[in-house]
């Protein structure tokens, strides 16, 4: 994907760079599975701080030139809780970092260094730190910086975007070689020396290896009451964050939501699944999550955040436009339609395909979409994801590459 995707297209991101991410951390690992949960893109580029899908936070965000790591256990165990299925509550975890560039030209400075954690003596070595977000607190530590002298740095210059840094944030094994990584960018700039500014992505991700002996993994355990708070604070905290959402799930929201009775119906379906932390649940939990979420906000704040999709008539025939064009793949020159064979039956790629077709529609004037808004192009993605039509036309047409 190019530069601007990763700083414009979020689902850009979770469909070709996630997948890529996850394939790389399992080979170096043998993990049985990866879940990217947070990325951050960062520029060094001046007045680069500005608004972007990117991120959770809206902003593209600078390198961090300070020594620190991310995460504690405290607050590693809670996005454990947050995220593992209860076969994944066995063995350990570790969360990863995968670091990359993602300019065409390499990282010439705000290098990333990574210490060396044998070199690092725990607790002496660790001050803790708050960092404080609009909505959060979050713990990281800071290195105590009295014991330089014994600190290892390394770092690789120039990396370029095929190539991938990935380094530990946290692993459950109290006896690993390495729990923590303390990193920083920094400078290394010769007077007198042209550069090009630093752009990168960072992706965290939960790690997991059920197989592995001894089990590292504490029991966390709650109460009825604290459990069913938990989960109903999980689905409230996931509805400020539609952009994490896959493309189907937000499109079923937009498109079911403001119905009538469609908050109800939906968050019947939520509690009947087993995301948020459900699939620990007793069938009395799941009503009392029901109960707790339909007297609450949930809701407006569903509203707010899945508009309803338009139905004006840029939306209609940009729509109709694309399922004609999938009915005539003799039209198609044949490099698309090699590309549409490879892709559509790949991982996640009935919706990458489709985002492809809209997007590229949009930027070469095709169906009805020359000069459209990001929302316009939002809803016509939406709409062709809704129901299962483009993706049997979509196969029916076109054949996988044998």
């Amino acid at each position: 994907i190019m530069f601007q995707d990763f700083l414009e297209r979020r689902q850009s991101i979770e469909l070709v760079h996630y997948p890529e991410v996850i394939g790389a951390i399992k080979s170096a690992t043998g993990a049985s599975e990866v879940v990217p949960f947070h990325h951050q893109v960062r520029s060094a580029a001046v007045g680069s701080s500005g608004p972007s899908v990117s991120h959770e936070h809206g902003k593209t965000g600078r390198p961090a030139s300070i020594v620190h790591c991310d995460f504690t256990t405290r607050n590693s165990l809670e996005a454990f809780d947050a995220i593992a299925k209860s076969h994944q509550r066995v063995g350990k975890f570790m969360i990863i970092n995968a670091w990359r560039n993602i300019s065409e030209y390499p990282v010439q400075n705000d290098h990333l260094a990574v210490c060396d954690s044998r070199t690092v003596t725990a607790p002496d070595d660790f001050v803790p730190f708050d960092v404080v977000y609009p909505d959060k607190t979050s713990e990281s530590f800071h290195l105590d910086p009295s014991r330089y002298k014994s600190h290892a740095w390394f770092y690789f210059p120039e990396m370029t975007r095929s190539e991938l840094l990935l380094f530990t944030q946290y692993d459950s094994d109290p006896v690993s070689r390495s729990r923590f990584t303390f990193h920083s960018s920094f400078r290394s700039h010769v007077p007198g020396q042209t550069e090009t500014p630093r752009n990168s992505i960072e992706t965290r991700c939960l790690v997991f290896f059920p197989d592995y002996r001894p089990n590292t993994i504490p029991e966390i355990v709650k109460k009825e009451e604290e459990l069913v708070e938990a989960i109903s604070q999980k689905i409230l905290s996931s509805l400020s964050h539609p952009t994490k959402w896959p493309h189907e799930a937000r499109a079923w929201m937009q498109l079911n939501l403001h119905k009538t009775d469609g908050a109800k119906k939906i968050l019947e379906t939520i509690v009947q699944g087993n995301e948020h932390g459900l699939d620990v649940a007793t069938p009395s939990q799941r009503r009392q999550v029901f109960d707790s979420l339909l007297a609450s906000e949930f809701e407006q704040k569903a509203k707010s955040s899945f508009p309803p999709v338009g139905c004006d008539e840029t939306v209609k025939t940009a729509q109709s436009s694309i399922m004609l064009s999938l009915r005539h793949p003799d039209q198609w020159p044949l490099p698309a339609r090699l590309w549409m064979r490879a892709s559509l039956y790949s991982p996640n790629g009935v919706a990458s395909v489709a985002s492809t077709l809209v997007n590229q529609g949009a930027h070469r004037g095709q169906h009805g979409l020359a000069n459209s808004s990001q929302e316009t192009r939002d809803e016509v993605l939406a709409r062709l994801l809704a129901s299962d039509e483009f993706e049997q036309v979509s196969k029916a047409h076109f054949s996988p590459v044998l």
